[in-house]
């Protein structure tokens, strides 16, 4: 309590001593970062981003953490009230939607986060302790700390104005062609994300089809100065940037991306393809409430399905799966979906997505790792996969002196 109380009166010289020992000692005037340095791991102050936004009388400011530094307990999460300490579900849920897509379902990030209101805005008697309040208008609150918090957030690697944009003058991709093994994920045909939406995606009558761009060859432009050197256990995409970094991309991570983001855009375009030999599974009651919920979802995906009883037991018939599937990959999302109980949509995408995204452990050729960055850099989000794990790691020489230990 008495380190959560130095954070909101940065102009008050603290002291807090224990058996004449000093436990916490904050100067007069510190900034918010300088006290929190005293009392959280020096990596995750390190990772703290500062945010601010001012709306209606309503203001939000404070410190966040970078998804990557999430942490599997909500501990390092303070909220302040017109500069009172409180303990707040509705701010946590919001502090935790600025968060969405970014982190897992059990990660928690670290944030100070502190809320300026009028006073007849809040009520602060909720509590005797007077460590909960309760919020007039939530709802405005909700959106202003979603969208402050973000601001602390959004970014990453590929967000700076240099990499944002191909240029048309960038340094030609360098290829390290020597890679014993490597080949295409699927010899019979072109690669599978080329031809994603080459031949799956439906077009409106009377309208050609668009097809993604040509995956470049080597030699050509990715963006300046970036060159790829290889793949880690056939999972991980190595180049080397030119300020000297290391680049390390998680391919499937990086084309479940690209593949939730292409068919969120194409949903209501998506071809079904049927089964020449339909295919039919037993239903257990929890699955078939579960499909019952789903069932106009799947169907507008390009799921073809039928409910039968026979002898007393239920069956699913699959008569047809979205097209950019194959057949392995599409039943095998369509258990994932009854199993664990999707709700909605959204849930449904991440789900397809993930099993029609290249896999950990299939070698790559320079050409498609090539085209898999360049894919992701015209993602909206090109920092996190759908489920909220990192896609890249960038190090330089800083990660690589702190690791060695060299300072």
């Amino acid at each position: 309590m008495f380190a959560r109380m130095a954070l909101s009166h940065l102009d008050a010289d603290m002291e807090l001593t224990v058996d004449a020992r000093t436990v916490y000692r904050f100067f007069r005037n510190e900034t918010l970062l300088e006290r929190l340095a005293h009392i959280w791991p020096e990596p995750i102050c390190q990772g703290l981003r500062e945010f601010q936004l001012e709306q209606g009388g309503f203001k939000v400011h404070g410190l966040a953490s970078a998804p990557e530094n999430a942490q599997g307990r909500g501990e390092r999460m303070f909220f302040y009230v017109n500069q009172r300490p409180v303990k707040d579900k509705m701010l946590i849920s919001a502090l935790r939607q600025a968060y969405k897509g970014r982190l897992l379902s059990r990660e928690y990030p670290q944030a100070v986060l502190f809320v300026q209101v009028p006073p007849e805005e809040v009520d602060v008697n909720v509590h005797p302790a007077k460590s909960e309040v309760r919020f007039r208008n939530e709802k405005h609150l909700f959106s202003l700390v979603v969208r402050g918090a973000s601001q602390a957030i959004e970014g990453g690697l590929f967000a700076s104005e240099h990499q944002k944009k191909e240029s048309d003058d960038a340094h030609d991709l360098q290829s390290n062609e020597h890679f014993p093994g490597m080949k295409r994920f699927y010899p019979e045909q072109e690669s599978k994300m080329d031809l994603f939406f080459q031949e799956k995606i439906s077009s409106e009558p009377g309208e050609q089809t668009k097809a993604p761009a040509a995956e470049p060859g080597p030699g050509s432009s990715l963006y300046a100065g970036l060159r790829y050197l290889g793949q880690v256990d056939n999972s991980y995409l190595l180049f080397f940037m030119p300020e000297g970094k290391l680049l390390i991309i998680d391919q499937h991570a990086a084309h479940e991306r690209i593949v939730f983001e292409q068919i969120s855009r194409e949903k209501s375009r998506l071809q079904c393809r049927r089964l020449t030999m339909p295919v039919q599974m037993q239903l257990h009651p929890a699955e078939k409430k579960v499909l019952e919920e789903m069932w106009t979802s799947l169907k507008s995906l390009g799921f073809i399905l039928n409910i039968n009883e026979k002898n007393g037991l239920e069956f699913l018939d699959v008569l047809g799966l979205p097209g950019f599937l194959s057949s392995k990959e599409g039943l095998e999302a369509l258990r994932s979906i009854m199993a664990e109980k999707k709700k909605d949509l959204e849930d449904v995408l991440i789900t397809l997505s993930c099993r029609a995204a290249i896999k950990a452990g299939q070698p790559m050729t320079s050409d498609e790792a090539a085209g898999l960055v360049q894919q992701l850099m015209r993602c909206e989000n090109k920092n996190f996969c759908p489920h909220g794990r990192p896609v890249y790691l960038d190090m330089g020489a800083k990660e690589l002196e702190r690791f060695f230990k060299r300072r």
